[in-house]
């Protein structure tokens, strides 16, 4: 199961920024969480640009049973 959302604006994602907010709660306390709780069911989590702007958050957990 992947879940996408897209934050609109003109600022790109820096590399790296996953790891630093997932490594970080100081730094980045949502991707700290979200990752945790990814991470707890087997899924993970990333952050991609947009190529319209913006950021792409995704969130992929695996099925049960898949």
């Amino acid at each position: 199961l992947h879940v996408s959302g897209r934050v609109q604006g003109g600022g790109a994602v820096p590399p790296g920024i996953v790891q630093i907010g997932v490594a970080n709660p100081h730094y980045g306390l949502g991707l700290h969480a979200a990752s945790k709780a990814a991470s707890a069911h087997g899924g993970s989590v990333s952050l991609a640009n947009s190529p319209s702007g913006g950021a792409v958050a995704t969130i992929a957990v695996p099925l049960c049973g898949a």
